[in-house]
């Protein structure tokens, strides 16, 4: 479904482009109004084909940005955390060492 939906929105989103580039390049004044009516229309159609699927997107995004504030917010605990479980591993050779050579 997934693949289905995005190849055909990447269709979609071509000819939106196309469209965009062609009234950009060849300017509004190059159409008649019937013709700037139908290309609207269509690019209509076309933005709410892929609506659904930019809705998830931006969903996913901004959990996204939830999880990563979330993250964020434990990592100095987590740096505190190693470099304590370094030091006390650095520390328990060092003793053992020391033990082995008395």
């Amino acid at each position: 479904w997934c693949k289905a939906t995005m190849s055909s929105n990447d269709e979609a989103f071509a000819e939106l482009d196309d469209k965009h580039g062609d009234v950009a390049y060849y300017t509004p004044t190059h159409y008649s109004h019937e013709d700037l009516l139908g290309i609207a229309g269509r690019m209509k159609e076309l933005t709410q084909s892929v609506q659904a699927n930019l809705n998830v997107l931006m969903r996913a995004h901004s959990e996204c940005l939830t999880d990563r504030r979330e993250y964020r917010s434990v990592c100095p605990e987590l740096i505190r955390l190693t470099w304590q479980s370094l030091a006390t591993t650095i520390l328990s050779r060092k003793v053992r060492e020391e033990k082995e050579i008395d």
